[in-house]
């Protein structure tokens, strides 16, 4: 039964996975041009709308919070090999900031 139950869930979690990686692939992700001002909607667009549900069904805390979008953003980011516009506004605005980061 136990089996049964865990062959099931790895089934699920298959079908999930491929289900996301189509999302992803799906995005359009354009290179020619980078927006550095990136609000809620824009980084959401990034995001497979299986994994912004995956985010709820654990919390609802998850529900498009900075954390969970920049999570699916990464996630986007893997699959297609590409960088996304929250990404690249991350970087940006880090490579601005000299008080952020100080090497020695």
């Amino acid at each position: 039964m136990v089996k049964q139950e865990e062959d099931c869930i790895e089934n699920s979690i298959r079908h999930i996975a491929k289900h996301v990686a189509k999302e992803c692939k799906a995005i359009p992700l354009d290179t020619s041009k980078y927006r550095l001002n990136i609000d809620e909607h824009l980084a959401q667009e990034s995001v497979s709308p299986t994994v912004q549900n995956l985010w709820v069904s654990l919390s609802s805390k998850l529900d498009n919070t900075p954390p969970s979008l920049l999570i699916g953003n990464i996630i986007t980011s893997v699959l297609r090999h590409k960088s996304t516009d929250l990404q690249i506004a991350l970087g940006v605005l880090l490579r601005d900031s000299k008080t952020i980061l100080s090497y020695t």
